[in-house]
């Protein structure tokens, strides 16, 4: 009689978190699909196209436990990612995945490689400068 009853406790618990889990992703879904709209939209109207940083293989490198505990706990950059490019092909917007290594150092004005020392760059071929971050 004890083991039923425990048994259809845990049951119970169980549908409880698992009700409170599908919430949450609904909520996720929701926020990741208005971010993508507004994303989308802001590349309509500038008649622009997206460009997307690649990150395969970021959850390989070996950063440590705290540094993939965030990664894969945290913001679903891939979901986002997909949201943007079939709301984007449904407006006619190119969408680029480009690699991220070394554009902080790469000048986007003529695609020189610059000088970066902490937040500002200055690229010595063109002489262009600016926060690193922006460039």
């Amino acid at each position: 009689m004890r083991k039923q009853k425990l048994s259809q406790t845990l049951k119970k618990a169980y549908k409880a978190i698992k009700k409170i889990g599908h919430k949450e992703r609904r909520v996720v879904d929701d926020i990741l699909h208005k971010m993508s709209r507004a994303i989308v939209n802001e590349a309509s109207t500038s008649d622009s196209m997206i460009v997307l940083g690649d990150l395969k293989g970021i959850r390989r490198n070996g950063k440590g436990k705290v540094f993939k505990r965030k990664i894969n706990n945290g913001f679903p950059y891939h979901k986002l990612s997909q949201y943007m490019e079939y709301k984007a092909r449904w407006l006619g917007i190119k969408v680029l995945k480009i690699s991220e290594r070394d554009t902080s150092k790469t000048c986007h004005k003529c695609g020189h490689r610059g000088l970066r020392v902490g937040s500002l760059f200055k690229c010595p071929k063109c002489g262009y400068q600016c926060h690193a971050d922006y460039n």
